[in-house]
């Protein structure tokens, strides 16, 4: 629902609700918007383009990086976006916000999902595609724009999965190869040769250090 600061108003909010409160300064929806006044106090569908990447990209936004100047300047941009794109901006204004917000959102979105399922040995870009709605192509060219391939990203989630294991005292009378499999890999040997040539170390190493069992 677009409201208007100038005016009071009840908002009613269900139980199971989860509410997110954007507020946007006028003149930049009026500038991005031909009819800011006719949108406002009307529903948003729930399924129209850009909803969804908002609430997504709100998630993935830290705090430390809202205290870079730069970073929140941009996050901020990225928002204006995005609402645009559910207020039905058009021609040149929609155009911009499908390249940068809407862009940003996709990346972070899949950059989330690799997070959340790095720890499935079967994971890919179709997988992530599929969850988010896009083409694997489509995947593999924002990652690729962040200067990493979907591979690397991957892999290096899954190495610093299994780091943090190896150091966790909860984890101590696991074995390195149920760690490797917890983190995503299910070649024991390739597992040790990436961990390697990533930390400059080996797992039992790590796990030394730790104070754990080898």
């Amino acid at each position: 629902m677009l409201t208007s600061a100038a005016h009071p108003a009840d908002v009613v909010i269900a139980t199971q609700s989860r509410p997110l409160s954007v507020r946007i300064p006028r003149a930049i929806l009026e500038s991005r918007i031909a009819d800011v006044d006719a949108r406002i106090s009307r529903r948003i569908p729930s399924n129209i383009e850009g909803l969804s990447l908002l609430i997504s990209y709100v998630d993935a936004i830290r705090l430390a990086e809202l205290m870079n100047p730069a970073l929140c300047d941009l996050a901020v941009s990225h928002v204006y976006d995005l609402v645009a794109l559910i207020l039905g901006a058009k021609g040149d204004a929609r155009h911009l916000a499908q390249q940068g917000g809407a862009r940003a959102a996709r990346l972070a979105a899949i950059l989330r999902e690799i997070e959340r399922r790095s720890g499935d040995p079967s994971l890919s870009a179709i997988t992530i595609a599929l969850l988010l709605g896009i083409t694997p192509r489509y995947v593999h060219l924002l990652l690729e724009e962040s200067g990493k391939s979907f591979t690397h990203h991957v892999l290096e989630r899954r190495l610093q999965r299994a780091a943090a294991l190896l150091r966790d005292p909860q984890w101590s009378n696991s074995k390195i190869a149920g760690i490797a499999a917890e983190a995503g890999f299910n070649d024991l040997s390739y597992f040790n040769r990436a961990f390697r040539r990533r930390f400059g170390t080996t797992p039992s190493d790590i796990r030394a250090e730790a104070g754990h069992r080898g």
